[in-house]
Parts: structure tokens; sequence; C-alpha cells
């Protein structure tokens, strides 16, 4: 009898291979796509989906990386090259991570916050799969606020928006991916007001323009042993200091300050490791040497003060206090460096004794009473 015209009696290669994929792993999903199972680690559980267009090559490839029975990465294929990755970075069977590719190259990296599935980072490549730029959504307010930008793969700068109101107000540059500089907008007015200088990473210089009026009237140094932090204040620091201010461990240890506005230092004070006031230094003479200094106790209350009424460097009176008050006073007015003089003064600073030593024995030789 002859052979039915509708059976075929030559079988194509390509249909041959689709059949025996049929047979070994089971029927197919549809005319255009097949599927395989793999168990690859051989516990019995299936940890690997292959699904395959008619010419056998993958569209999608499904993968449970850690034997948990979720599949927690998943390859897709067009023309059987890849073209994304999909990934659960938590295994929690949702999928948070993305990768795109163009001509076998990684183009752009997405990931999404585990917590809300919102999108919180891009990532950009160039053709040597080297970072472009990173975007980050750091507020989960479905903004990006921070942006990283990269030349050859180093970061070369980035921007942030810290306030969250849509502008940005911090920029950071870098060298060789090494911060060396960073600049801040405090108040939203649109101009930089503080900037960051470093050296080998190191913080080195801080300028900050504190009244906002355009002009930096604030430096801190912060490579000025043995100081942790040296700071200057002027209209213009680097001509006309008013103040500087000395910090050893955070703690404020020395100010120097021109209070008379005349361009010299006329005033320093010196504190104790917890902040305290412990001396003044005031009424410097024409060398720039004080002649006038004060001591305090633990409350900063004056106790005492020396002075040199002479100019030649050396203390020729001093004073006593109690409770922010003269109580009494020595004198030496012959120069030999000893008192020759005592005033004593009641709780009204009035004076109601004195003495003085006439021979220059030390011992008083004269007593006056008022």
């Amino acid at each position: 009898m002859p052979r039915s015209s509708s059976v075929p009696t030559k079988l194509c290669a390509g249909t041959l291979l689709f059949l025996l994929l049929c047979l070994v792993v089971g029927p197919a999903l549809s005319a255009r796509e097949a599927v395989l199972e793999r168990d690859t680690i051989k516990d019995g559980k299936i940890d690997q989906i292959v699904h395959l267009d008619q010419q056998g090559r993958p569209l999608r490839l499904e993968i449970d990386s850690n034997a948990d029975g979720l599949f927690d990465r998943i390859q897709h294929y067009r023309d059987g090259i890849l073209i994304a990755i999909e990934s659960d970075r938590n295994h929690d069977g949702t999928m948070d991570g993305r990768d795109i590719f163009e001509a076998g190259k990684r183009v752009r990296h997405e990931r999404r916050c585990v917590q809300t599935g919102e999108l919180e980072q891009v990532i950009r490549f160039d053709d040597q799969e080297r970072p472009l730029t990173i975007e980050r959504d750091t507020t989960a307010d479905r903004r990006f606020d921070t942006v990283h930008a990269f030349e050859q793969g180093r970061l070369e700068r980035s921007t942030r928006d810290i306030t969250g109101d849509g502008r940005i107000d911090a920029w950071e540059f870098y060298k060789e991916a090494t911060l060396v500089r960073a600049e801040r907008d405090t108040n939203g007015n649109g101009q930089v007001d503080l900037i960051a200088y470093y050296r080998d990473g190191e913080l080195h210089k801080r300028i900050q323009d504190r009244d906002h009026d355009g002009a930096f009237e604030t430096t801190q140094w912060f490579d000025r042993p043995p100081w942790s932090m040296v700071v200057e204040v002027g209209a213009d620091p680097r001509t006309n200091v008013q103040g500087r201010y000395f910090y050893l461990d955070g703690v404020l240890r020395e100010r120097l300050a021109d209070e008379t506005g005349d361009g010299r230092i006329d005033l320093r004070q010196v504190f104790d490791d917890q902040g305290r006031l412990m001396r003044s230094e005031e009424e410097p003479d024409d060398s720039g040497r004080f002649t006038l200094v004060w001591f305090y106790d633990d409350t900063a209350t004056a106790i005492r003060a020396e002075k040199d009424t002479t100019g030649d460097g050396r203390t020729n009176i001093w004073f006593d206090y109690r409770n922010n008050r003269l109580t009494a006073l020595a004198e030496d007015t012959s120069g030999d460096g000893k008192p020759d003089l005592w005033e004593l003064y009641d709780e009204a600073e009035a004076l109601v004794k004195r003495s003085k030593d006439l021979n220059f024995d030390g011992l008083p030789d004269m007593v006056e009473t008022f």
C-alpha cells in the first residue's frame, strides 16, 4: 500500500533535536519554547531551569544559588545573548537587583530597597564595565539625592542634596580617587559658604563664610601641632586676624584676640584641659609683650594679678583678689625684684592700710592706716 503523503519519511535536524528534548526533559511548553531542569549539586532538588527557544538557544535561566527552593537569579537572553540578570539579594523571593547588558557587556545596574521595593541605586558603566556614574536615593523619597561621577573607573566628584529640598548643596572633588576638596551650601541660598581642603585624604584646612556675605572670614587649621585645631577669625584672615583659637582634643586651650581692632593681638587667654579659664594676659607694650597677667580659680574668678609697669619684662606690682574685689597690693618701687610697698583694701576696695620698707631689707618700716 502506498504511504500517505501526510506522514514524512525524513526528519530534519532541527525537528529531531526538538523531539529529543521533549523525550528527555518533558513536553514542550509551546511550539517556540522548551524547558530544561537541572540538579547541579545532586541533592535531589531542581536548582536551575533553562528556557530554550526553537533553535535551542537559552531564553531564560533561573538559578537557586543557595538551595533554599527559591530561584534568586534569573538571566534573560535574546538570540542566545545575555541581556539582563535579575537577582534576589536577601533571598526573600523578590527580585531587587537588575543588571542590563549590551553586546555582552554590562551597561547598567539597578538596585531596589529590600524593604520598600523602591529603586535606590543606579550604576552606569563604560565599555570596559567600569562605573561612569552612581546615583543613589539615600532617603527613600524616590529621588536620587547623591551622584558619584567617575573617570576611567576612578571616583572624580560627588554631589549631594543633604537637606532633601531637591537642590544640590554639597560637592566633593577627588584626585586619583582621593578626596581633595569638599564644598557646602549650608543655608540653601545657592552659594558655597563652607570649603574643606584635604591632603593625602586627611582634613587640612576648612574656611567658612558664617555671615553669608560672600567673604570667608573663618579658617580652621588641622595641621598645626601640637594643636588638634586652630581657628582664625577676621574680616580677612589672610591680612587681619581678629582672633585665634587653639584646641587640643576638642577643648579650647588658648585664645588670642585683637580686642581694639587695631590689627594687634592685645589679649591672650589660657585654659585648662577642661576648658576652664586659668590665665589672661593683657595690655601689650610696643614690642607686643603683655604687661598685665590675671590668674583665675576653677570658677573663672580672678584671684590675683601681676603687672609690669616699667617695661623691663619683670613683674613689679602684685594684686590679690577675693570674690572679684581687690584685697591687697604689693609693689617693687626699687626695681630689685622684691616688694617694698604693701597696701590692704576693705570690701569696698577702699585703702585701709599702707606699709613701706624704707631700707629695702624686706621688712616694713612705716605703716599708715586709713
